[in-house]
């Protein structure tokens, strides 16, 4: 593919500048026919086309990112101090991941192959992406816990809320997908849960007697003992048998076999990316870390390495999975 370049010339004194995640989403058509004016037309009209391609990305949830961005200090979600009766069984669907020592990131090389699968590049862009990972690997320890094979559905959460009565300390976008407070699409019941915040998931997980992962436990159980650089293994992923990505919707929970970690934890490279417990300041603003890649994005994130540096606002390709306390013998 052609090189693109994000920062397009405008003005003298100006220039557009579009992030990685943006380039990377580009309708294939805009793409196509960016290339063609690049040949044909002066610099002024290629950079008020990226310019009106970017706006138009933008566009897409920026109402509900707004209405989120402008409510107050973050306020602590509703929930009752002693909530209603729990799931009768809250191991149900979960498996044991052993602890130990591991090693948490990406090497050079590891960085060098996730690079590999960008669709295309421009100045600074190793940079931005590079200053998200890990790198070098560090070692770090994890205890034994146990962690959902599959991400929380629509059904999950809708039990919980009515179990509960929760509600969020700020409700912009919460469950922006469902036809009502209280009901989701006919047809999303086993899909993951999304337009939930970090503070959301955490409740939903404590109701249930757990917690949101740490990111060194999300990784520990997509890596496995081996390092592996997706939660397959070392194979470049296939859209239509492997993962979900690339698409236009996600999916059931566990729908591909082969999206399955060496624990059995599904969907750890794609269908949704989700929340873990840690966050972390950029440019001065907290953001959440998500792990995992996501139906909307390309096979480069679903590296087990790579992480995820959100807004803390609610998006409609994050959900989460729990994790409980294994206890000491």
């Amino acid at each position: 593919m052609p090189f693109l370049p994000c920062s397009v010339f405008v003005a003298p004194s100006s220039t557009l500048q579009c992030s990685v995640e943006q380039q990377e989403r580009f309708p294939a058509r805009i793409k196509s026919l960016m290339n063609r004016l690049s040949r044909i037309a002066p610099s002024l009209l290629m950079g008020l086309f990226t310019a009106l391609s970017c706006q138009s990305f933008q566009e897409s949830g920026e109402e509900v990112a707004a209405a989120q961005e402008q409510e107050a200090q973050p306020q602590a979600p509703q929930i009752p101090a002693s909530p209603t009766t729990p799931p009768a069984d809250p191991n149900q669907d979960m498996v044991r991941i052993p602890g130990g020592s591991f090693l948490f990131g990406a090497t050079e090389r590891q960085f060098q192959a996730y690079l590999s699968f960008s669709r295309m590049s421009f100045p600074g862009m190793k940079e931005q992406l590079r200053s998200r990972f890990v790198i070098p690997p560090r070692p770090v320890s994890v205890r034994d816990f146990r962690m959902d094979s599959f991400e929380v559905t629509n059904q999950q959460f809708l039990e919980f809320l009515q179990a509960t009565g929760y509600q969020p300390g700020q409700a912009g976008g919460f469950l922006h997908h469902w036809e009502t407070a209280r009901r989701y699409p006919e047809w999303a019941a086993g899909f993951p849960v999304v337009w939930v915040s970090a503070a959301d998931a955490q409740a939903y997980c404590q109701w249930r007697g757990g917690r949101l992962p740490s990111e060194q436990e999300w990784e520990r159980a997509a890596r496995g003992d081996d390092g592996r650089f997706f939660p397959w293994g070392n194979q470049a992923p296939s859209r239509h048998e492997t993962a979900v990505f690339s698409s236009d919707l996600s999916e059931p929970v566990g729908s591909r076999a082969g999206d399955a970690s060496p624990f059995e934890v599904y969907d750890l490279g794609g269908n949704v990316s989700e929340w873990t417990s840690d966050s972390e300041a950029v440019k001065g603003k907290q953001h959440q870390v998500a792990r995992g890649g996501n139906y909307r994005e390309t096979a480069r994130e679903m590296f087990t390495f790579n992480r995820r540096l959100e807004p803390l606002i609610r998006n409609e390709y994050t959900g989460f999975r729990c994790v409980l306390e294994v206890p000491e013998r």
